[in-house]
């Protein structure tokens, strides 16, 4: 059955006038419902359901339209101020405020789960596996929130040499009506994401993967991947990347599997690390992707890099999904990767994201590898994912490479085709310090140098006005 996180904690954040300096009052109550071990298993349910909600509204199409690999349709009133680059600080129901919100949203509850969880671990000591697992959760999902803020507000990580920059606000606990709370450094925010991630590793008693719907120590590891390779710390993206690879027994999706596990809700995928359920939830991505109706589409130049590496003889499994037919009615280029094609019930035709799979830890390695001057080894990792994408044989794909930068400039197309509109393009983009360059588009802007003020959003201004400790953006309005 599906659960939602308690009326009590909801309703200390409702009764907040902004998101971060909330009053913790009505604590016994909050106290009162978390005295048993039963109470965090629906809290850690209710935190994915707003992670689901997060993730499925905000975080997958946010970096995409911002990016070069979507279009945005010329009457779309939906995320059109970020598709343009003029996102104000005033938008409090639009991207502005609600990735915000929403993002707290998730931290604010993680903080209940990890505050209440040690006492209960004490009490009863016959449940602790599954306390900590649960702990473990909220330490996963805290830290996945505040990474998705860091890069939506704050610069990438290396964007200073030492990343004195602001990211977003740090939430250890849960925070009362005097804390001043105020963003920190990018060193010190990635550092507790990262202390985050060793937490939960640290609490989760089985290192395997059991339901790829909720976290693992497999997803712990594969989102460190993600993140030191944002960080430029390419040796530990490579340890953590071959660890996931090789430690727990995961696969490739083979090639027969590929469609289907974007389009089948009953087929997970076998590289699937972790894939957010969205049964009898909302269906935003599907609705902003609809074959028949989008909204958001693929972008030309994403089409053309297709088009310019296809074989007729070795069709390319990925290609498939940005070109819907149905044989009857319509046929156009439309993202497949949140469309359910077979004849489900409607509570069925949920669309369920990944936010760590396998194929990204084989890019993240390539292009560890290759920045280490490992070249080989990063050329293998490419020769990999091609050979599934394409159905050939190992042995009959050869990459045409001369050094280093030749074959970084293949690992990243390789990267654009195998995980295109799943909410990495802006983030590619920044943390490697190259500019957007869009071409054929409806966008206002078709191209933006890095390094600019735009690549992240305002702090909206709800929050500033409430709370005098938060830090601006350069591009708002109101500076503090």
């Amino acid at each position: 059955m599906k659960k939602h996180i308690s009326f009590a904690i909801m309703a200390i954040m409702a009764a907040s006038c902004n998101f971060l300096e909330v009053e913790h009052t009505g604590k016994s109550d909050i106290g009162t419902f978390f005295s048993e071990p039963d109470a965090l298993n629906s809290a850690v349910t209710g935190l994915y359901n707003l992670t689901y909600s997060f993730q499925d509204h905000y975080m997958i199409i946010y970096p995409e339209v911002t990016g070069d690999l979507a279009e945005l349709s010329a009457t779309s009133k939906l995320w059109t101020s970020q598709f343009n680059y003029i996102s104000l600080e005033s938008e409090e129901s639009d991207a502005v405020g609600r990735i915000w919100k929403d993002g707290h949203e998730i931290l604010l509850n993680a903080c209940e789960i990890t505050e209440y969880g040690p006492e209960l671990l004490k009490r009863f000591p016959a449940r602790s596996a599954e306390i900590k697992n649960n702990m473990a959760n909220a330490h996963f999902l805290r830290a996945l929130a505040t990474f998705d803020l860091a890069l939506v507000y704050g610069q990438t990580y290396t964007y200073t040499p030492d990343a004195s920059h602001l990211a977003t606000a740090v939430l250890r606990r849960f925070p009362n009506l005097n804390d001043r709370i105020s963003r920190s450094s990018a060193l010190d925010t990635y550092g507790f994401i990262l202390s985050e991630l060793e937490t939960a590793i640290s609490l989760w008693e089985n290192d395997r993967i059991k339901d790829v719907n909720y976290a693992s120590v497999p997803a712990a590891k594969a989102l460190m991947a993600r993140i030191y390779l944002y960080m430029g710390d390419y040796e530990n993206a490579f340890i953590y990347s071959d660890s996931v690879i090789k430690d727990y027994g995961i696969e490739l999706s083979p090639r027969e599997e590929y469609f289907k596990m974007f389009c089948d809700p009953s087929v997970n995928g076998k590289e699937a690390i972790l894939r957010l359920n969205g049964y009898d939830a909302g269906t935003y991505l599907g609705n902003a992707y609809d074959a028949h109706t989008a909204y958001i589409y693929p972008s030309e130049k994403l089409k053309n890099i297709f088009s310019q590496d296809s074989s007729s003889d070795y069709p390319d499994i990925r290609e498939l999904l940005i070109s819907y037919d149905d044989g009857a009615s319509y046929s156009g280029g439309n993202c497949m990767k949140y469309t359910v094609t077979t004849d489900v019930s409607e509570r069925d035709k949920h669309y369920d994201p990944f936010i760590l799979r396998l194929s990204e830890m084989y890019l993240i390695r390539a292009e560890a590898n290759c920045r280490s001057g490992n070249l080989k080894d990063a050329a293998d990792d490419i020769i990999t994912l091609q050979a599934r994408a394409t159905g050939m044989d190992r042995a009959g794909i050869s990459l045409a490479y001369s050094n280093a930068e030749e074959l970084d400039a293949l690992i990243m197309r390789e990267r654009i085709k195998e995980l295109y509109l799943e909410g990495h393009r802006l983030f590619d983009i920044t943390r490697r310090h190259e500019s957007l360059e869009r071409g054929e588009t409806n966008s206002s802007v078709r191209t933006l140098s890095y390094p600019d003020d735009r690549f992240i959003l305002p702090i909206p201004l709800v929050e500033l006005e409430s709370n005098k400790a938060m830090q601006s953006n350069p591009i708002n309005s109101t500076q503090q």
